[in-house]
């Protein structure tokens, strides 16, 4: 990206007026009913005055002349109409520009968050619209009953804010409660933890949003009454539930005669969760948290072997802690903070600030080497990331040895151009070990230059394999817990914890150049969503690629937990076996590795783009 100062029009023009030069005026006869004009440098006769001195010379000089009075009017009208335009921008009617985006995994979640934007909604109001739509129609990825993240980076005003809604372990859970049987961590009523989607988005829309509560949460209800169209990667995922009568909430999701799931491009009306949404959208969140559908969840758990409480849901708080942020070249990068897997995003980042980046970088394989190693190395410090209210030293230890400038760049000085680092600096054990097989991510970016990301997750798919009668789908975020305990483990089961988890949105902002590319993303794929996220940021700030073709890119993932180095099978070859010389053990994987949603924006010109990877479609306003 060219960081020059780009040349203003008028540079090398004087201000003001250059008192040097006057106006030449060629000398005419003074006619009242015609004639020729009087030859150049003629004087005037006696009592004979040219037009615009005629003022002058019959008021003895002491009134304004012709002159004066035009330039002295052009200024004063000049001044009334900028002053008019100012008055108007700031205290006349809201200026409509039609610059705002949203990118979600399901075109029809990214047109009710347009359409959202298109009624005067803010780029939260339409945040929380997508998301609950995507509840609706991939309801193995997303649901009432999971959790997340929101960043929201407000660029006119210059100010970040989080919000984070991850699950918190129930009252009566023990640090030792999986050490037995570690699979009731990801499946049944001991993986439940209490939801918090709900309640953040209710939060974050509280604050930041216009529209009215309903507005943005019957659309959603609306789409289920009338009927959803099963997707293709819906359907694959119901395909591995088994017997649909297991899961009597979702009976509208199974065939005609029930004994199947409904297939791809099945239209299917999901009328128990439309009632949900539309008792949430006339009476808010208190129900879900305090009232009947609390109990309705409780019960549910409870029955299958859990320990969630009805004060555990009324009880549930979100939390709205600071960005953390570190400087790659002339860009700001921001990304939620720990128990998130931001500090592992900005850990890798910090590091490869300290190498030289252009469009050329690209085609070098030294490149996704050096962004491999960065990766190793961040993830390496995963042990530091855990619930910082239950560790003072949490946010110490990540600004100290993952986002501390000096720090990265001592580490970017060990990594060789050539030779895989072998003898990683570990951190301690336990921390983030995402086990996440979940999630969604929704972009937004609206009017007033407000960005929003939001990521979600269930856990696993379809989250605990717990629905409601209702149809509220339950997350496994236990499993997100250090599961047998580690000793000293900053990420061990504890009461009214929450887990470490992969969630990590993210967004970049130049502040010493705020029209330059500003950007908004949102990875999903458990530790795989992390690694895209920061191969995304490199080739969008490093290799200056436009945002759909630095996602359409094939993606690599090395955790440093010695699986060796996973990658795409359409990343190029002539990388592939380079990396393979520097020493990287190259495993091919036939599936893809996470997925990335994002919008952007350079000057007034907005982009937009959602991973095919999950099926979606972006939209523009």
């Amino acid at each position: 990206m060219d960081s020059s100062t780009p040349k203003s029009p008028d540079e090398g023009l004087q201000d003001g007026f250059n008192t040097e030069d006057t106006a030449q005026l060629v000398p005419h006869k003074h006619l009242s009913g015609g004639g020729d004009v009087r030859p150049s440098g003629t004087p005037l006769a006696p009592g004979e005055f040219l037009p615009l001195q005629m003022d002058d010379a019959k008021n003895g000089g002491c009134e304004p002349g012709g002159l004066r009075i035009i330039v002295i009017s052009a200024i004063t009208f000049s001044t009334v109409i900028t002053m008019a335009l100012i008055v108007t921008i700031y205290y006349g009617p809201e200026q409509v520009l039609l610059h705002e985006a949203v990118a979600s995994d399901n075109a029809v979640c990214s047109e009710l968050g347009r359409d959202v934007l298109a009624l005067g909604g803010t780029a939260v109001d339409a945040a929380v619209a997508a998301t609950l739509c995507m509840a609706v129609v991939m309801p193995t990825q997303c649901s009432l009953g999971g959790a997340g993240y929101m960043l929201i980076r407000d660029n006119k005003e210059k100010s970040s804010a989080v919000f984070d809604f991850m699950g918190t372990a129930p009252s009566d859970s023990t640090e030792d409660m999986f050490d037995t049987d570690p699979s009731q961590a990801t499946q049944g009523g001991l993986s439940v933890a209490v939801p918090g989607l709900l309640k953040g988005l209710k939060d974050a829309h509280s604050k930041y949003g216009k529209l009215s509560w309903k507005q943005v949460v019957t659309p959603s209800a609306d789409l289920a009454r009338k009927g959803i169209n099963i997707t293709q990667p819906l359907a694959a995922e119901l395909s591995t539930l088994g017997d649909p009568g297991q899961y009597p909430g979702l009976a509208e999701l199974a065939s005609g005669t029930g004994d199947s799931w409904a297939s791809a491009g099945d239209i299917v009306a999901w009328t128990r969760l439309a009632d949900v949404l539309d008792r949430i959208a006339t009476h808010g969140v208190d129900d879900f948290y305090k009232g009947s559908l609390a109990d309705e969840v409780v019960e549910e758990v409870t029955s299958q072997g859990g320990i969630l409480s009805k004060a555990d849901m009324a009880q549930y708080t979100v939390k709205m802690p600071n960005a953390l942020r570190v400087k790659f070249l002339n860009q700001t990068v921001e990304a939620t903070p720990a128990p998130s897997g931001g500090p592992i995003v900005l850990a890798a980042m910090n590091i490869l600030s300290n190498f030289a980046w252009s469009t050329k970088s690209a085609n070098k394989p030294v490149s996704y080497h050096r962004i491999v190693e960065a990766l190793k190395v961040a993830y390496s410090k995963r042990g530091y990331v855990g619930d910082p209210a239950f560790d003072s030293l949490i946010n110490e230890n990540i600004e100290v040895s993952m986002l501390n400038a000096t720090h990265g760049k001592a580490v970017s000085q060990q990594i060789s151009p050539n030779t895989s680092l072998s003898d990683l600096d570990v951190g301690p054990d336990g921390g983030l070990q995402s086990k996440l097989t979940s999630g969604t991510s929704v972009t937004v970016f609206g009017k007033q230059e407000q960005m929003v990301t939001v990521s979600v997750t269930l856990g696993g798919i379809l989250g605990s394999r717990v629905v409601t009668p209702s149809g509220i789908v339950l997350n496994s975020l236990m499993s997100e817990f250090t599961a047998p305990a580690v000793a000293n483990s900053v990420n061990n089961v504890a009461p009214n914890k929450r887990p470490a988890s992969a969630l990590a949105p993210t967004v970049t902002y130049s502040e010493s150049k705020p029209c330059s590319r500003r950007a908004a993303l949102g990875g999903t794929g458990g530790m795989h969503g992390l690694s895209a996220s920061v191969e995304v940021l490199m080739r969008v700030l490093g290799f200056q690629e436009p945002i759909d073709a630095a996602i359409d890119q094939p993606r690599f993932c090395d955790e440093a937990n010695g699986d060796g180095l996973l990658y795409e099978s359409t990343l190029n070859s002539s990388i592939v076996q380079n990396l393979q010389t520097f020493g990287h053990s190259m495993v091919q994987v036939s599936d893809h590795l996470a997925i990335v949603n994002a919008v952007a924006k350079i000057n007034e010109t907005v982009d937009a783009y959602s991973d095919p990877r999950g099926g979606g479609a972006s939209r523009i306003l």
